[in-house]
């Protein structure tokens, strides 16, 4: 075989036995590009002619100029395989329809020629799931939010300027504030609620049996949206609106390039736990992934609920901070500087919420930072500088400084869901509602912490919105979930197999990390050395994969 021609708007691409008019490209990263596509009809010389929309993903692999040392021609066949596998096992457990994610169509390698001959070209077909990447979704969202309530609020210095007294009070009432800020809220947290009632399935089928993501963020999940005004257009709207709108959203999770086997996962060898490093987008990590990534496997020995997390929970963490990321950008009303009766305990307690969100993130945003900044350098071959950074990162203890501020957030998302279960701020008619957005604040909590004990197959149930009361963990009353009578250390295949899927967690530099038995000046230039003789620049920090 020779090297097919370069992907290129308006040519025809062969892949095994389906013929594919390129359309546009959706995305690209450090390991592949990807581009819009349709599948080609017999008469395939028009646009017009093709079929449905399909996603086509470009991937070198193997050896050779500009090929990162991770990207092997295994790993490229095992994302195919766990696209298969995923595909074929929702089928048969419970139809296609609940898979969140896309299916393969066809795929085919070619060799890049005799200058490079250990390395490969992959092209991969496969159906496009709708929507843009969540990040991207949510800051318009925010966007257009805020520019609302800059318009509002000039709308209402005009009306005041103009003299008109009787209209000011109904754009600025204590009211009118307090109800725009709660439906704000109501909304940010039913699509949360959508995500996760949505591609809990898929990662339950996932996690069960077949792989750990690894690479959960805001990019790798997309988010379709029929209103493309939403939120802002559900401002005045009641509840039973508020919540339509947010079961309209459509969520799938893409990018299956990070993925390990399950079974090897919680195993002792290659491609287990103790033996791969953290991957990912590193904002996503939880302390269980910091934890392994900055002190090595026994870290996680001497915590039992490090270890679950990290062998069990690492998905299901990162999706938890993908819904609540989603949320707070979501939720874009301003607080009223004097709440109403009805409603302001929720105000001070989501705001309460908000301060918490935000420390969290600004934590986990500044350790990536750093993250980032000793890989840019390591590949630079400052290992010096690299050095230093490292030495920054381990002394700010950024697993322990996370779990605190996680312990707060969980106390704040507690808090809120036990207030709007005694005292939603609505008619009776939006109590349902309110339940559910209290059931996801919970589902929430119990997804973050590492003591939780919330399985993918609990989701349902505890987002029924009838799930019964009860104190948890030593916590104020909450939803109770099934206490599981189990050895946190053990993580075994049995183990897992006896129970519900369980997920696992991520990073941001997608490069070799150092093994910490290496004196760190030698591992520091290991690193480096292996990246410049991988690509034929000094590479900065690698971008994330991309989404489509």
């Amino acid at each position: 075989l020779v090297p097919p021609p370069p992907l290129s708007s308006g040519n025809v691409v062969s892949i095994g036995a389906r013929r594919y008019l390129l359309h546009s490209p959706l995305g690209s990263g450090t390991y592949s590009c990807v581009w819009l596509a349709r599948v080609a009809s017999v008469g395939w010389e028009t646009e017009a002619d093709g079929a449905a929309e399909v996603a086509i993903k470009e991937m070198k692999c193997g050896r050779g100029p500009g090929i990162l040392p991770d990207a092997t021609l295994q790993r490229t066949h095992y994302e195919v395989q766990v696209m298969q596998q995923l595909a074929a096992e929702a089928a048969r457990s419970s139809g296609s329809s609940t898979l969140c994610a896309p299916r393969i169509l066809d795929h085919q390698f070619w060799p890049l020629g005799p200058e490079a001959p250990e390395a490969l070209l992959c092209r991969v077909a496969m159906t496009r799931c709708r929507g843009q990447p969540l990040c991207e979704w949510t800051e318009a969202c925010r966007w257009r939010g805020e520019g609302w309530a800059q318009s509002a609020a000039r709308s209402a210095s005009f009306v005041a300027a103009a003299g008109s007294a009787a209209a000011v009070p109904e754009v600025l009432s204590q009211h009118e504030a307090t109800a725009a800020y709660c439906t704000s809220f109501l909304a940010a947290a039913l699509a949360a609620r959508a995500l996760l009632v949505q591609l809990g399935p898929t990662f339950q089928t996932l996690n069960g049996s077949i792989a750990m993501h690894r690479d959960v963020n805001a990019r790798n999940l997309l988010v379709f949206s029929p209103d493309p005004t939403f939120p802002i257009s559900l401002c005045n709207s009641a509840a039973p609106t508020v919540s339509m709108a947010a079961e309209a959203l459509e969520f799938s999770v893409v990018d299956f390039g990070a993925c390990v086997d399950a079974a090897a996962w919680v195993g002792n060898g290659e491609g287990s736990w103790q033996a791969a490093n953290p991957t990912g987008d590193a904002r996503y990590w939880g302390p269980a992934s910091w934890a392994r990534h900055l002190e090595g496997p026994d870290a996680l020995r001497g915590d039992a609920a490090l270890l679950r997390q990290y062998t069990r929970r690492l998905d299901m963490f990162a999706v938890a901070v993908c819904a609540l990321e989603a949320m707070a950008a979501l939720h874009t009303a301003e607080c009223p500087s004097t709440p109403s009766s009805n409603g302001g305990e929720l105000v001070e307690g989501v705001e309460r919420l908000r301060r918490g969100w935000t420390g969290y993130w600004e934590l986990a945003v500044h350790s990536f930072d750093l993250l980032s900044a000793y890989s840019h350098h390591a590949c630079a071959g400052d290992d010096a500088t690299a050095g230093q950074v490292w030495n920054g990162l381990l002394q700010a203890n950024v697993p322990q400084a996370l779990r605190d501020c996680i312990g707060e957030l969980c106390a704040n998302l507690s808090a809120a869901a036990e207030h709007l279960r005694r005292a939603p701020p609505a008619p009776e008619a939006a109590v349902a509602q309110w339940r559910q957005a209290a059931d996801t604040l919970s589902a929430l909590r119990e997804m973050l912490l590492p003591e939780g004990r919330l399985e993918w197959a609990d989701l349902p149930a505890v987002l029924s919105s009838s799930v019964s009361v009860a104190p948890p963990l030593g916590g104020s009353a909450e939803v109770c979930f099934c206490a599981i009578d189990e050895d946190p250390h053990d993580v075994s295949v049995a183990s897992i197999k006896t129970r519900t899927p369980s997920p696992r967690k991520n990073f941001g530099v997608d490069a070799p990390l150092p093994e910490l038995t290496t004196p760190p000046h030698q591992r520091l230039g290991g690193f480096a050395r292996g990246m410049r003789e991988a690509c034929d620049e000094v590479p900065t920090p690698p971008p994330q994969r991309p989404s489509y």
